[in-house]
């Protein structure tokens, strides 16, 4: 069995109902690729991937440098990918763009043995805990309630909500009228997308301790590693980092040096499936959990394969087309696994045609509909 084409998926661009937004970021629209790994015997392996023209532009150019390579030599063929995007690469665009690759060449290898990517990365349960996660900053205190208290009606047992308004109480209050409505036996994350000081951090963290905080989630910028070092180690809330990293080598340095207790390597950034297992043995190395950033049927492939498997992330955003179909099935605050080999993706390559994203295929490039708060 051989590797004969990677090809990239249309570009498509997807408008939100509403308008979300973070301590960094106002979005109004997300722009979503996919990659699809061919095999001489006529299986694809399929994948979503980043929206970033960055990422795009050089899924295949990366891609042709394993045609011919068997896919079920994973190790050899993520090592190539690496080494090929090496002085370019280590972090940001190049490894996201290997990351959908790897994942698409499980899903291809699933296929082939007949076998969900959940079972083939280790198989250790056929369910993972999952929590509400939403990006509403700027919603008044009524509608970040009502949005937790959705989740929690859906059987959902922890959300997750955004702080880092420009006035800390703000955040405080909000942190309060969600805690007072959902109650004590739903655990109640915060995250503040790089947003404070570590003096800031360390000052709100003390104030959030008292709404028994599942864990305060990059708390200052994810490359001040020692910064947040010193904010793990004045509180009891535990911290959760590095949505934004990359590697093994990335996540070996928030660990001895970030103090990090949660770790949310993300599947589509921090190397795909192959490298997201090295960063798991490291973490239980150390007695920690993984709990992956978004795409929730992805991470759940991951949580459900590790020992220290913690939890899965569900967003609740409405696009006008389902771009990837995925087979979830949840119930009582958790997702349960399939049995069809490899991911389960289906993917309208028909109807996305509808929503192609301009700028990319004529040559220049835009970014994807976002303002930054920051600069």
């Amino acid at each position: 069995m051989k590797i004969v084409k990677v090809e990239r998926l249309p570009l498509v661009e997807l408008q939100l109902e509403r308008e979300l937004s973070d301590a960094i970021n106002v979005i109004s629209a997300q722009r979503i690729s996919g990659v699809k790994v061919l095999s001489d015997d006529g299986l694809e392996g399929i994948s979503p991937c980043s929206g970033w023209n960055s990422v795009v532009s050089i899924v295949e150019d990366i891609g042709r440098k394993i045609i011919g390579m068997d896919p079920f030599e994973i190790e050899k063929i993520w090592e190539r990918m690496y080494w090929y995007t090496f002085n370019f690469g280590r972090k940001g665009a190049p490894i996201i763009a290997m990351s959908s690759i790897d994942v698409a060449i499980w899903d291809l290898i699933g296929k082939a043995s007949n076998k969900p990517v959940w079972k083939l990365l280790g198989g250790y349960s056929s369910k993972v805990r999952a929590y509400g996660s939403g990006i509403n900053l700027f919603w008044n205190k009524e509608e970040v309630v009502r949005e937790a208290l959705s989740f929690v009606e859906r059987g959902f047992r922890a959300y997750k909500m955004k702080v880092g308004r420009e006035d800390w109480q703000d955040d405080i209050a909000r942190v309060k009228e969600v805690r007072d409505a959902i109650g004590y036996g739903t655990d109640l994350m915060v995250d503040a997308n790089n947003s404070w000081s570590v003096n800031r951090a360390i000052m709100m963290a003390k104030r959030l301790e008292r709404y028994e905080v599942a864990w305060l989630e990059e708390p200052v910028m994810a490359d001040d590693v020692d910064g947040i070092g010193q904010v793990a180690k004045s509180t009891s809330i535990p911290i959760a980092c590095g949505e934004t990293e990359y590697t093994r080598y990335g996540f070996k340095d928030l660990i001895t040096r970030g103090g990090i207790s949660i770790i949310q390597a993300d599947i589509l950034k921090c190397g795909g499936y192959t490298e997201w297992r090295k960063i798991a043995n490291l973490a239980r190395a150390h007695n920690l959990v993984m709990a992956p950033h978004a795409n929730a049927w992805l991470s759940a492939q991951a949580v459900a394969s590790v020992s220290n498997g913690y939890v899965v992330e569900v967003f609740d955003i409405r696009h006008p087309f389902a771009y990837f179909d995925y087979p979830f099935k949840f119930e009582g605050g958790y997702v349960e696994l399939q049995e069809e080999a490899g991911l389960g993706i289906k993917v309208d390559l028909e109807n996305a045609k509808k929503y192609l994203a301009k700028g990319f295929d004529e040559g220049w490039d835009t970014l994807p509909p976002r303002r930054n708060r920051i600069g």
